[in-house]
């Protein structure tokens, strides 16, 4: 299902399930109710307990038992298409998933009937670091999901900087929602994306090519965990605005 935009406009972002990771969707919490209580109100017949949560991007989503820093991790196919692209330090993720809005009635959440499913930018990270070894990742982030197993593929964690480009804004955090974070074109699937999203068109992205500008709208890739764009001096004045103007404090 999509995650819900909540009533007071946060972008609550579900992580996925995860039989494997210690972190449980009861743990987590939105103010004063349980991500699982979420869940199980707008979708009733949900049955897992555990999940994944990756990006982890604020500390008061669940106690903390160590040191916590803002991070992201990645492994396999998606990690090796990072480096390919050269993504490494300074470089921007903007976080970006299915979403729904969603209201509250009698301490009951539901999806707005009229509402459709769109893609919606949630939140972003700045890498300071990359983690690429084991023992580095349970030294320093021994709670995240990417530091607990043995058998992921090209595993690594990317680190948030102290700050957000030139801003005062911290270098990873949630936004809460506006029009000008959604993909997604008008009365369209979610998967068609505004043509004039980003500052400008034409910018090259992975797993995308020419072909992806339609008449209308922007055909998102179906397949493709990761889309990597060349910044230039446009797209890193705009990425700022959107911290500037919608930075969920």
């Amino acid at each position: 299902m999509p995650s819900p935009i909540m009533p007071d406009g946060r972008f609550l972002s579900l992580p996925i399930p995860s039989k494997n990771d210690r972190i449980r969707y009861a743990d987590l919490s939105y103010d004063n109710d349980s991500y699982l209580k979420i869940i199980k109100d707008l979708h009733p017949n949900f049955q897992e307990e555990h999940c994944h949560l990756d990006p982890d991007l604020i500390e008061s989503v669940t106690p903390r038992q160590n040191k916590w820093e803002a991070a992201f991790g990645q492994e396999g196919a998606a990690a090796g298409h990072l480096d390919k692209q050269g993504v490494d330090v300074g470089d921007i993720f903007l976080f970006f998933g299915r979403f729904r809005k969603a209201a509250e009635n009698n301490g009951k959440y539901t999806f707005i009937k009229k509402e459709s499913e769109i893609h919606a930018i949630f939140g972003y990270l700045q890498v300071k670091r990359v983690l690429r070894d084991i023992d580095d990742m349970r030294r320093l982030l021994p709670d995240h999901p990417h530091s607990l197993f043995y058998s992921y593929n090209n595993n690594r964690i990317y680190l948030a900087a102290d700050r957000l480009l030139t801003t005062d804004h911290p270098g990873a955090g949630l936004f809460r929602f506006n029009k000008e974070l959604v993909l997604t074109s008008d009365d369209m699937p979610a998967s068609r994306w505004k043509k004039n999203f980003f500052p400008k068109m034409g910018y090259s992205i992975s797993y995308h090519s020419d072909s992806s500008y339609k008449d209308g709208y922007f055909q998102s890739a179906g397949r493709g965990q990761e889309f990597v764009i060349d910044a230039d001096s446009e797209l890193i004045k705009w990425v700022e605005k959107l911290s500037d103007n919608y930075l969920y404090r």
